[in-house]
């Protein structure tokens, strides 16, 4: 089976290929950098959008057996910040979105709303390429859970779907 993964980052690629192991899944898994469509840093509804739009990009560029988008972004609740990824898997006449754990931030919704790049001033405290590192999500749970499997468990949802129903018929 060919997986190709819409990133060239090594953490998501890795995410990729654990969730495929631990689902019990020989596969080849390739990245190719294609564009989320989405902004820097998503918010609610573009998370989504961008792990779909790296499918469809995907789509257009190569054939593969089975395509998977991350995105990682924020979400709002009760006032609230939390960063969650999502990820989309499409192959064998399906598609499935999965998301992983979510963690609150420490930055008020009202300074993130007003310029987003509040996020990345917060990010800085932590060094630079966290994203191809442990994450945010490592630092902050001190290396309990990596980004890589934070990522890995979005994987995992977005394809128990597409897996299972073959089985459920």
């Amino acid at each position: 089976m060919l997986v190709a993964v819409g990133s060239e980052n090594p953490v998501k690629l890795k995410a990729v290929e654990g969730a495929l192991k631990k689902l019990g899944l020989e596969a080849k898994v390739i990245g190719k950098a294609v564009p989320s469509g989405v902004s820097e840093i998503p918010f609610e509804e573009e998370v989504f959008e961008g792990a779909k739009n790296r499918v469809e990009g995907l789509e257009r560029l190569l054939r593969a057996d089975l395509y998977v988008g991350l995105e990682s972004g924020i979400f709002l609740y009760e006032n609230r910040l939390f960063m969650q990824s999502v990820a989309y898997a499409k192959g064998f006449g399906r598609s499935s979105f999965g998301l992983s754990p979510g963690f609150e931030l420490p930055i008020k919704p009202e300074e993130f709303k007003k310029d987003r790049k509040v996020f990345f001033e917060f990010m800085r405290r932590f060094g630079e390429d966290l994203g191809k590192r442990e994450g945010l999500v490592g630092r902050l749970t001190k290396g309990i859970i990596t980004r890589r499997e934070f990522c890995e468990l979005a994987v995992i949802m977005a394809l128990s779907k597409i897996f299972n129903e073959e089985f459920l018929g």
